[in-house]
């Protein structure tokens, strides 16, 4: 430490000295568990530890857990500064706010007015949560050591940490006492439960913790990149288990700041996008929901406690318009991708980016995040593109060239390929899923929202001439002919005996019966008669 970073150290703990004897007033002294205590989530400070460390550009992030303390470690080649406290206010506003200075503030972030980026994690109201755990966290720099006192007061430390590398950044942890076992509990679930700790983060690609027994890591790993997805492998491992996941991510820049990303991620299981759904994440997961199985991210604003995403701000409807646009591409191309590897991971999921009315917004605590531009974003790529998958054609197909079955059998009777010889057009079978749900409101309200024609089987019975039959296999005939019994209430309503649908011996198709009479037109012999399965269908 220079003599001039000595001197701003000592007025800056003189300033915080007198500052923590008015947060002891009795009217103002709830202030510290009040800041303390506003995540609603254990261990909240691991996240704050990651998203600081990433903000200094660490490549690299370590956990070890003992029984009566935490230790951060991480491989930043930014270090701890400190600037004039007397100038708090011009640096703060210029991003030139020491990280001294900011970690011992309340929610004054080094960076929290740069234009150039929006910091992830801001040091000070963030790091404050680590007090749930510990009355002084230390930390052990390059250049500096210090501990922190009463929430905001510094004081230097005469030795390095022994477990310091050099050019690493350390932070212990010891644990109150009396609350030592709460808090390694906490502390260990927290470690081994990680959502996507480094997902978004810029520089950050392994996170390595480990307790008294056991270790394990989290790392991503870039494999390449195809069109404007860049493919990543996401490894999580402990001494019991490793998973590998696949994720294909989407990235543009912001339009208000190019130096700024929104992202969409599709995680891949089993051969298929997973159906799991995911909250908002602004670098890490916020308390948002989306209902949606894709991973979006933003530079969102976020409110005190870096939880939640703050409604109404027009920055953030900004951002969640561009998502929509950024999510409504992605599928496009992510199609695209599948088609061309032979291994399609939109089927009838696509309707799982189409979430219910009811379920567009968040059901956190907080005020509701409108996601119905997202929605409509989605619904409008799959009207103009093809995004419907068709199992029997092995291709996406717009809304315009697909039908949808109301009973299983039509699509096992009438399979795509033929499907044409009847409705005058190519069409295909999409969202096999749905066949259920036609009848009930939401179905049929989903199928009316994009486009897609539902087919009934008094439509294509109505459809069916002689000169189709003709064109069919033996076996498809015997097929169909053992079917029509089971919609023998249309026959009816679709002069189905009147039709010429019986191939007869001569190679020719007639009538069961003469329109408008009640006598046979066609014949079967006393023997084919017995054997026959479905005779009922010639009375």
């Amino acid at each position: 430490m220079t003599d001039t970073q000595l001197k701003y150290f000592n007025k800056l703990r003189v300033i915080h000295l007198r500052l923590s004897e008015s947060l002891k007033d009795p009217r103002i002294n709830g202030v510290n568990s009040v800041i303390s205590n506003l995540y609603r989530d254990d261990a909240h400070f691991v996240y704050e530890l990651l998203q600081n460390a990433d903000d200094q550009r660490a490549t690299y992030a370590k956990f070890i857990l003992k029984k009566d303390e935490v230790i951060f470690v991480h491989n930043a080649p930014r270090h701890f500064t400190i600037t004039d406290p007397d100038t708090h206010e011009e640096d703060k506003k210029n991003g030139r706010l020491g990280n001294i200075n900011s970690i011992l503030s309340i929610a004054s972030s080094s960076k929290s007015d740069r234009t150039d980026e929006i910091p992830i994690g801001k040091f000070g109201l963030g790091f404050k949560s680590v007090f749930l755990y510990t009355d002084s966290p230390c930390i052990y720099d390059k250049y500096i050591r210090f501990s922190i006192t009463d929430f905001i007061v510094p004081n230097l430390i005469d030795c390095d940490h022994p477990m310091r590398q050099r050019e690493e950044t350390l932070f212990a942890f010891k644990f109150k006492n009396g609350e030592q076992t709460k808090a390694y509990q906490e502390i260990d679930a927290k470690l081994k439960s990680l959502v996507n700790p480094l997902l978004f983060l810029n520089h950050l690609k392994l996170i390595n913790w480990e307790n008294e027994s056991e270790c394990g890591y989290y790392r991503l790993d870039r494999i390449g990149q195809f069109g404007t997805a860049e493919r990543l492998k996401y490894t999580v491992a402990n001494e019991d288990e490793r998973s590998e996941s696949e994720l294909w991510k989407f990235s543009r820049q912001t339009l208000e700041n190019p130096k700024l990303q929104i992202s969409a991620v599709f995680v891949i299981e089993d051969g298929i996008i997973s159906s799991k759904t995911h909250p908002l994440y602004c670098y890490l997961p916020t308390a948002n929901q989306t209902e949606l199985p894709v991973i979006l991210h933003a530079p969102f604003k976020l409110t005190g406690n870096r939880e939640s995403i703050t409604h109404s701000d027009n920055h953030n409807i900004k951002m969640l318009s561009e998502l929509a646009n950024l999510l409504s591409e992605s599928l496009i191309e992510i199609c695209e991708i599948g088609q061309t590897s032979h291994s399609p991971w939109i089927k009838d999921n696509i309707i799982d980016f189409l979430p219910a009315i009811s379920d567009k917004s968040t059901n956190s605590t907080s005020a509701s995040i409108d996601l119905s531009p997202i929605r409509d974003a989605v619904l409008e790529s799959i009207h103009n593109g093809r995004l419907l998958w068709c199992e029997q054609f092995g291709e996406y197909l717009s809304p315009h060239d697909s039908c949808v079955a109301e009973n299983t059998y039509l699509a096992e009777i009438y399979p795509s390929e033929i499907l044409e010889g009847i409705l005058g057009k190519r069409r295909g079978w999409v969202l096999p899923s749905l066949i259920g749900d036609l009848k009930r409101q939401n179905g049929g309200k989903l199928i009316k929202e994009l486009g897609v024609e539902r087919i009934t089987p008094d439509k294509l019975l109505r459809q069916i001439t002689s000169d189709f039959l003709a064109q069919r296999p033996i076996d498809w005939l015997c097929r169909w002919y053992c079917y029509l019994p089971k919609i023998k209430n249309l026959w009816e309503a679709t002069n189905l005996r009147s039709q010429e649908i019986i191939l007869t011996s001569s190679g020719v198709f007639k009538s069961p019966f003469t329109k408008g009479k009640l006598t046979p037109n066609v014949y079967l012999s006393c023997d084919e008669i017995a054997e026959c399965e479905h005779k009922d269908i010639f009375l």
